[in-house]
């Protein structure tokens, strides 16, 4: 069954690298403002969506599944992340139909997306330091292509500083890559020792990963990009790329942490999720330019997983397995709840209505888009029964066993953020009209995120406890 398996999403994965490299063959076919790139990047998607199926139902009657000859290994957290990818990536798809044809550089972003997914589909499950450095490599400057890509000033020096805060991420983790190599004797990127070369191998890490995800200190690069380039590169990245590095976050946390360094890991995660929130929240309050908003609780967010990744590592050091089962899962749900909301709410900054003015009585003039908007946004500040209070509420109580002030820190950002969230739907409900206007393409992704939003919190904890 295993190899049935290996094959299946063998065969599935390379014709999505396929799809990624012909797509662009159909612009100097003259057929780059046609449906074909558009149909070829839901095709894409749609083979990656099966991969995540096939190896869900592998795991029901196994607890891990490996495959690439070992190179790669899912358990049901990683799999549930690649399934939250492919639901982002549909969401994306919904709401730049029509869009990416009308830029210079169409049907670049058909052709990317594939890549980003090919690359994803090894990224959740890795364990091969190598690859890994291989597959960072191709997501990354895929994803920075595809905030240029739109060749607008502000998308172009967005990807001009995404890329530079890239180069320094991928040598930080090309450091962490090589110490591990000489520490372990192997290419294993989850086999870990202790000392002072494995301390430093954290170290690099950390300042990896950090300035991949945002995570303050090392966040300078974020509210340009995703507050100012243009939202539809926005979503791919905020809703699809970051998935992919999160999932490697929690589980290299989870091996460095069963290795004796528990102590400094869970302290360290603990210090960056509570600098990570307070400074997300509280700039999030200084602006009324909405896609900065949300580019600044994307920073938050972050915060709020390092919260999870924090009862990860403690769970970790003491050897608790449930409690770091349970702290996987409340990630995942987490991680699901703000990249179905985020990746269509940064699309629809792409049609340039992105201060909170321009969405004034949006709800008089457009209810479906407005009640839908309003929606995700409360699920991002964690309102029940909607997908996002279910992330906290889980997150939470697993951190409860480490710390209780971490735990009161968080309660206390997320009361913040109802501040920010609050005035965008006060704004929407508002008897001003702004000037915000969005077709079917753009309304039909807000409301299909809405309603997994809603249909997925009302059945959490069954979510929960497939990954659980």
């Amino acid at each position: 069954m295993v190899y049935d398996v290996a094959e299946e999403v063998t065969v599935l994965t390379y014709i999505i690298l396929a799809l990624g490299i012909v797509i662009p063959l159909t612009k100097p076919l003259r057929l780059e403002k046609s449906r074909i790139p558009y149909a070829f990047g839901w095709l894409s998607t749609l083979l990656f969506a099966s991969v995540s199926y096939v190896i869900f139902d592998a795991l029901r009657s196994t607890d891990s599944v490996t495959l690439f000859n070992g190179l790669v290994t899912y358990n049901s957290f990683s799999a549930f992340m690649l399934l939250v990818s492919a639901l982002s990536s549909s969401l994306v798809l919904m709401a730049i139909k029509g869009k990416a044809e009308e830029w210079p550089t169409a049907p670049a972003v058909y052709g990317l997306l594939p890549l980003i997914q090919f690359g994803l589909i090894f990224a959740m499950g890795i364990n091969d330091a190598l690859l890994l450095l291989a597959i960072w490599l191709l997501v990354s400057v895929a994803s920075y292509v595809v905030i240029a890509l739109p060749k607008d000033t502000e998308s172009v020096k967005g990807a001009v500083r995404y890329a530079f805060m890239g180069s320094l991420a991928t040598l930080f983790l090309a450091v962490w890559v090589s110490l591990n190599i000489v520490i372990t004797g192997s290419f294993t990127i989850l086999s870990y020792q202790t000392g002072l070369a494995a301390l430093l191998a954290f170290g690099a890490f950390i300042l990896s990963i950090g300035f991949k995800l945002g995570i303050v200190p090392f966040h300078w690069w974020l509210p340009d990009v995703y507050g100012k380039a243009n939202g539809y590169s926005v979503s791919i990245v905020a809703g699809i790329v970051k998935i992919g590095f999160i999932a490697i976050t929690a589980r290299v946390v989870y091996s460095i942490s069963s290795t004796g360094f528990s102590t400094i890991v869970t302290i360290t995660l603990a210090s960056l999720a509570v600098i990570t929130m307070f400074w997300g929240n509280l700039a999030a309050l200084t602006t009324r330019n909405l896609q900065r908003i949300l580019a600044y609780s994307s920073i938050a967010h972050i915060g709020y997983i390092l919260v999870g990744l924090t009862a990860i590592s403690y769970a970790a050091g003491t050897q608790n397995i449930q409690l770091a089962m349970y702290s996987f899962a409340a990630v995942a749900i987490h991680v699901a709840a703000y990249a179905i909301s985020k990746a269509p709410l940064f699309a629809v900054m792409g049609e340039g209505y992105t201060e909170l003015d321009d969405i004034k009585g949006l709800f008089h003039r457009d209810p479906v888009s407005s009640v839908s908007m309003a929606i995700l946004l409360l699920s991002l500040l964690g309102l029940p029964p909607l997908l996002g209070f279910w992330g906290k509420l889980y997150m939470f109580t697993a951190i409860a066993s480490y710390s209780l002030p971490l735990l009161v820190i968080a309660l206390l950002n997320s009361g913040i953020s109802a501040v920010y969230y609050g005035i965008a739907i006060r704004d929407m409900l508002s008897t001003e009209y702004g000037s915000a206007i969005y077709d079917a393409p753009r309304k039909s992704s807000l409301a299909t995120a809405a309603v997994i939003i809603v249909v997925a919190g009302l059945l959490a904890s069954t979510f929960f406890h497939i990954i659980f």
